[in-house]
């Protein structure tokens, strides 16, 4: 319980009339225009306020106001006390704004994407909203209790939306991370890993075994965690000993995969061979990482096989069998 004592030294009378008839004419004119002000002006408008009546009004008297609240033990004196009471008083009252301006940035690789792009916005309550940005943002006016878009439509030449809705406003912000589309060329024979990098490649004869399910009933699902797009490749070691044996004519060991970053798994069913399989995944600059700890592992001994890519702190690509 809090008290309050000690007041005395008090402004003349007639000052306080005055006053008050000042402040009674500025509070109702700033909580009528309180809806449409800016935050920076109702804040401004809050604080003068506060600081008006505190140091016309209250700055004469010598209070203390002592006590416990919420187990927290106070005691607060003088216009600095009564400052921050009344703008408390004016924060906590002031009307909230009918509509807040939102700022939406493209961010890539943690940073902002300073790029021509347009949206469609579904917010939480209301109709889509269609924006186009020249600058690398759009700004819209969202009713001020909205808190998240339920999703967002984007158009941006190579790119598109690696966040998943909904989007959540922050500060009055929406940050939506992007990751390049763009599809990709070709590799050439040169442009896969050298037989030399695949130092866990089996053994002819522990490819030749027959695998524990038909190739047919295998399934491979793989998704990317990282902060770019990559190229997952898969070096078939039962194609590799084919065609050291002559058994195939030209064609490459290698499968190529596309590998965009995405929290969806992405299949592949397999066809044929044996199940050895050696992983690696080429990121953006063309450099090839051999996947640890999967260098080289046998998919056919179940019938579905999770993969997931991250990226490690020292730069290279990690699996995880999820």
């Amino acid at each position: 319980m809090a008290t309050l004592v000690d007041y005395r030294d008090r402004p003349p009378k007639l000052l306080v009339v005055l006053l008050a008839v000042v402040v009674a004419a500025s509070v109702p004119a700033a909580f009528f225009w309180g809806r449409s002000l800016a935050p920076v002006g109702k804040l401004t408008i809050q604080v003068a306020l506060a600081a008006f009546v505190t140091l016309l009004l209250i700055a004469w008297s010598k209070a203390t106001a002592k006590g416990t609240l919420l187990g927290v033990h106070f005691n607060i004196r003088g216009a600095g006390a009564s400052f921050v009471i009344t703008f408390v008083l004016f924060y906590v009252c002031f009307p909230k704004p009918d509509a807040t301006a939102v700022r939406i940035f493209l961010m890539h690789q943690g940073v902002v994407l300073n790029q021509r792009f347009s949206v469609i916005i579904h917010p939480q309550q209301g109709e889509s909203i269609s924006k186009e940005s020249s600058n690398g943002e759009v700004t819209v006016e969202l009713p001020s209790h909205v808190t998240q878009l339920d999703d967002v439509t984007l158009k941006c030449p190579g790119f598109r939306l690696k966040s998943k809705p909904p989007f959540y406003i922050e500060n009055s912000i929406v940050r939506l991370a992007v990751v390049k589309s763009e599809s990709l060329p070709p590799l050439r024979p040169e442009d896969f890993p050298h037989l030399s990098a695949l130092t866990d490649l089996p053994t002819e004869e522990q490819v030749s075994r027959e695998p524990a399910v038909s190739p047919s009933e295998v399934t491979l699902f793989y998704r990317n965690l990282c902060d770019d797009n990559l190229r997952l490749l898969l070096f078939d070691c039962s194609r590799h000993y084919k065609i050291v044996r002559g058994e195939i004519k030209g064609g490459s060991p290698w499968l190529d995969f596309p590998l965009d970053v995405s929290d969806e798994y992405t299949p592949y069913q397999f066809e044929t061979g044996t199940g050895w399989y050696c992983f690696f995944v080429r990121d953006s600059t063309g450099k090839n990482h051999c996947l640890r700890p999967w260098a080289c592992r046998n998919l056919f001994q179940t019938r579905e096989t999770k993969l997931t890519i991250r990226q490690t702190e020292d730069g290279n690509f990690e699996a995880v069998l999820d």
